[in-house]
């Protein structure tokens, strides 16, 4: 009669696993860690943020890696600026933009804090030189403040050189109206004082040259 084999200690027939909770926890954190590589290497080049865009940048020098720093601005609308300035020549004023294809009122307001058409510049600098300019200084003198009796300007549709005219108001003002109001429109001239810089003594001076139409 054949003996049956005797029963191994039941510890030597269990093998290690972990508990089934312990498995999910660390197959999720495996997940988690594949799908943060692959995002991090398939995640598009973005543009600098506005705070790191210059002063003021020449329209008719700039790369396209310098139009990627204006607002706005990805790579399909600086490309298009590009091809423009390329087939069409210079911009010979900032409005002109308006011209590229996806440039609105809105766009353009928003850029125009940034740009600048330096023809003096564009001349005289060689290619290579900075491209951050600052305006002529003939232009901010050329701009005559509004007098008593002279049409209002309108503050929610004015260009930054309109702007200049309001008492009170120079370039840095002017920018700053401008980059308010694209995120919403002045309704009065109390308004106004959501422009950092602009307080109760500034509206007094301005109030009877400006109007705000939408």
């Amino acid at each position: 009669m054949a003996r049956e084999p005797s029963p191994q200690p039941e510890s030597s027939q269990r093998r290690f696993a972990w508990p089934r909770s312990a498995q999910m926890a660390a197959a999720v954190l495996v997940m988690l860690s594949m799908l943060g590589l692959a995002g991090f290497a398939w995640r598009p080049e973005r543009s600098v943020s506005l705070s790191n865009a210059p002063a003021i940048l020449d329209l008719n020098r700039a790369t396209r890696a310098d139009l990627l720093l204006l607002p706005g601005i990805g790579e399909q609308m600086a490309e298009r600026i590009e091809t423009h300035r390329d087939k069409h020549g210079p911009f010979a004023s900032l409005d002109e933009l308006r011209k590229v294809p996806g440039i609105g009122p809105a766009t353009l307001d928003r850029l125009r804090p940034w740009l600048a058409i330096t023809k003096s510049a564009a001349s005289a600098q060689p290619q290579g030189t900075p491209l951050v300019v600052l305006p002529d200084a003939n232009a901010k003198t050329a701009k005559t403040k509004l007098t008593e009796g002279a049409d209002p300007i309108d503050v929610n549709n004015a260009s930054i050189e309109e702007l200049q005219r309001l008492p009170g108001i120079g370039v840095k003002l002017s920018k700053r109206i401008i980059e308010e109001r694209t995120r919403k429109p002045f309704a009065d001239p109390a308004d106004l004082r959501r422009v950092s810089g602009i307080g109760p003594k500034t509206i007094e001076k301005m109030r009877p040259f400006v109007l705000f139409g939408k």
